[in-house]
């Protein structure tokens, strides 16, 4: 019988090696990154939260970032074990990425407008 453990190890490894849109990489519950898109070795991702309230949080789709899929599973690579830091969640925030996708052109004309002004 495998442990609890052992079949989240497996699963965060299968999405580390085939991430997928929505993928939630968190670490005993704190968030650490969604996917929003998977184009080949290139994902589109998020790291950065915003306070809704005192109690509630969502990811912040204005600061969605490009990085090689092998970087980022670097990051969360343990560096003298085999393994990841954090836990997937397969395609947990799927809805999300799937908001961001439909208005990705919206957070875009944002960023390049506050990027303007800077």
């Amino acid at each position: 019988m495998v442990s609890r453990y052992d079949e989240m190890k497996r699963v965060s490894q299968e999405h580390a090696e085939s991430p997928m849109v929505g993928d939630y990489w968190h670490e005993m519950f704190t968030p650490i990154v969604v996917i929003l898109d998977v184009r080949g070795e290139w994902l589109t991702i998020c790291r950065k939260r915003k306070e809704v309230d005192l109690q509630h949080w969502e990811w912040d789709l204005e600061h969605e970032e490009d990085i090689r899929a092998h970087e980022l599973f670097e990051w969360l690579s343990y560096k003298s074990i085999p393994g990841y830091w954090a836990n997937v969640a397969p395609q947990k925030c799927k809805e999300t990425a799937d908001y961001w996708m439909e208005n990705k052109s919206r957070f875009w004309a944002a960023e390049n407008f506050i990027q303007g002004l800077a």
